[in-house]
């Protein structure tokens, strides 16, 4: 029965060291596909940010480099918006040059 146990302990560390290193594997393979600019830090310190602390290093890249989520805007047509104004108000009779409006 301990031979039994050891080898369900062996295989179960072996199947969490092939996650870690999977899970590496695809940070390292989102950040190598990245064509922008990554945060905080330059491509080559997340790499050895990623591989080094691991599986943490590449959990923060993840939440930092997620793209902002925009936030819900409803349509000016269902009512829920009233429209606004695109430009400054002017006093009326007035060109927008005598107003301001323009700039040169």
């Amino acid at each position: 029965m301990q031979g039994l146990a050891a080898g369900a302990v062996l295989i179960a560390a072996l199947l969490g060291v092939l996650l870690v290193v999977a899970f590496d594997v695809f940070c390292l393979a989102h950040l190598v596909a990245r064509n922008d600019h990554v945060r905080f830090i330059s491509k080559l310190a997340w790499v050895v940010a990623i591989v080094c602390i691991s599986p943490f290093g590449g959990l923060v890249y993840l939440l930092t480099s997620a793209t902002k989520m925009t936030p819900y805007v409803p349509r000016l047509g269902d009512g829920s918006l009233r429209r606004r104004r695109l430009r400054p108000s002017r006093p009326s009779g007035t060109s927008p040059h005598e107003a301001g409006v323009i700039h040169h």
